[in-house]
């Protein structure tokens, strides 16, 4: 599998660096489940959500949404200060006082990557009281005649004590793609839904939390977690949350 997992990998490690630090070692296919990647629900669903009315979800929505736009907004100014009060975790680069361009620089790539996503295209949101994913739905991203995949925005956050949301990581383009000549014609749709199926939506794919692929479970890059539990260590944090936090 790991051989023909395609992924927008720069905008994704970019933004990596700047919000928790560069990790290249895991191999993510699109963390969203519905019947189909082109669904288009628009109801938002959250795992135990303190109401389930759509007024209240959609006020989730934009309130973290806001939280967002701030974060980008001192990206672009180059506000370290503001910038860490809206981030869960940052990078080693910008907490080295001797490394002041260098996190200018994620700030500027962080910006140039998150500047074009539109809330209205945020149709998904996942949420509990202590995290939160918005995401918009896949849409069908073919690269010429070779390859095949599907790609949509994806922005984690981590609620606080005190109730404050912080961004934990986000996405532009988080996707997976094959190389349509490794797969036969009629099986590549299949193989599509396979990658990006997540039985317990909690942000991993179930190929990835199984590893998938890997005839030795050892060179697998990611942790072994249960596809039908959102949150397998029962730490209170959802698997694919819980990837993305700072070893």
């Amino acid at each position: 599998m790991k051989n023909k997992i395609l992924i927008a990998i720069g905008a994704i490690l970019i933004i990596s660096a700047l919000v928790f630090g560069l990790r290249i070692n895991k191999v993510v296919a699109p963390k969203e489940i519905e019947q189909t990647p082109t669904a288009t629900t628009t109801t938002a669903t959250t795992s135990s959500p303190t109401s389930t009315t759509s007024e209240i979800k959609t006020t989730l929505s934009h309130t973290v949404w806001t939280v967002f736009q701030n974060y980008l907004t001192f990206a672009k100014s180059h506000n370290l200060i503001g910038l860490k009060s809206l981030s869960y975790q940052l990078s080693p680069t910008c907490l080295d006082t001797t490394k002041t361009k260098d996190c200018e620089a994620l700030m500027d790539s962080a910006y140039f990557f998150g500047k074009d996503m539109k809330e209205k295209d945020f149709v998904n949101i996942w949420s509990d009281d202590k995290q939160i994913i918005l995401s918009t739905n896949f849409t069908r991203q073919d690269v010429g005649t070779t390859t095949a995949g599907y790609a949509r925005g994806i922005i984690y956050f981590i609620r606080d004590a005190g109730g404050n949301s912080k961004v934990l990581y986000f996405s532009p383009t988080d996707g997976a793609a094959v190389n349509k000549s490794k797969i036969a014609p009629d099986l590549l749709e299949a193989r599509l839904l396979d990658m990006v199926k997540d039985s317990d939506k909690d942000g991993l794919p179930d190929l990835v939390e199984t590893c998938a692929g890997y005839a030795v479970e050892a060179n697998c890059p990611n942790k072994i977690t249960d596809p039908n539990k959102r949150d397998t260590n029962g730490n209170g944090w959802w698997d694919g949350v819980e990837s993305y936090f700072k070893k």
